[in-house]
C-alpha cells in the first residue's frame, strides 16, 4: 500500500534535496537518458484546485518516492511510467525525485481481481459470491511532498482508481 507523508525530519528544499545516507535519482530535469518509447496518459480533474493553471503547476511539483521491492522473482526491477510522451524507467528500492504527474500514474496503476465462488446449493438466491480485490501494481512510499495538499490529493487519486 502507498503511504503518503507530508512530514520530514528537517526542512527540505525540493530543488536541493540531498540525503547523505542514500542516493536520489533525479528525474525532474528532463535530461535523463534512460527514457524509452513515449506513452500517453490521461490526467484526472483538478478537484483540489479551481484554477487549471494552479492544478497544472501542482502536478509539476517534484516529489521523492521509493517504489518498493517485492518478493515476486518475476517482478520487473524497473517500472516504465509515462505522461504525455515523456517517460522514464524507474528502479525499485531507490529514492527517486520525479514530478507529481508521474506519481499519479503509479497510484492509478491498480489492477482489479474478480473472483466468483459458487455455493453448493444453486437454488439459493445468493448462490454466487463475487469478491473484488484491488491493490497497487507498484507499491510505493512518498518520502517527500512539498505541498500540504499532497496527502489529500494522493488519497483521492487512489480512491478514484478502485
Amino acid at each position: 500500500m502507498a503511504r503518503a507523508s507530508a512530514t520530514v525530519d528537517r526542512p527540505v528544499d525540493a530543488q536541493n534535496f540531498h540525503d547523505d545516507r542514500e542516493a536520489v535519482l533525479d528525474f525532474t530535469t528532463g535530461t535523463f537518458q534512460g527514457a524509452g518509447l513515449s506513452e500517453l496518459a490521461i490526467v484526472s480533474s483538478e478537484r483540489e484546485f479551481e484554477d487549471q493553471a494552479e492544478y497544472m503547476k501542482f502536478m509539476e511539483d517534484p516529489m521523492v518516492i521509493t517504489i518498493h521491492t517485492v518478493s515476486d522473482v518475476n517482478a520487473p526491477p524497473v517500472i516504465r511510467v509515462g505522461v504525455n510522451g515523456e517517460g522514464y524507467w524507474l528502479p525499485r528500492g531507490q529514492r527517486i525525485r520525479l514530478r507529481r504527474k508521474f506519481v499519479e500514474r503509479l497510484a492509478r496503476s491498480q489492477p482489479r481481481r474478480i473472483e466468483t465462488k459458487m455455493s453448493p446449493d444453486q437454488s439459493r438466491e445468493d448462490a454466487h459470491d463475487i469478491r473484488t480485490r484491488t491493490g497497487l501494481d507498484y507499491p510505493f512510499e512518498v518520502n517527500y511532498d512539498p505541498s500540504p495538499l499532497g496527502p489529500q490529493w494522493l488519497r483521492r487519486v487512489m480512491r478514484e482508481s478502485r
